[in-house]
């Protein structure tokens, strides 16, 4: 989950993302994000948890100044 939300805020590339998460390739980032987005699709739990991390970015992102 990590990976999708950092994908959709915090423009960065999916070449980024696999070095912040240990050095893995963008082809796998890109991978872990579609099987991360079927299973929320297949599991409510994990659905409902995503998006409260969501919000929570949303409203942190909403309250900085710039």
């Amino acid at each position: 989950m990590v990976a999708e939300l950092l994908y959709r805020y915090c423009e960065i590339t999916q070449a980024q993302i696999g070095r912040l998460l240990g050095g893995i390739d963008y082809v796998s980032v890109n991978m872990l994000r579609k099987r991360v987005r079927a299973r929320m699709l297949s599991d409510p739990k994990l659905n409902e948890q995503f998006m409260q991390w969501e919000e929570r970015i949303k409203t942190e992102m909403y309250n900085v100044k710039i």
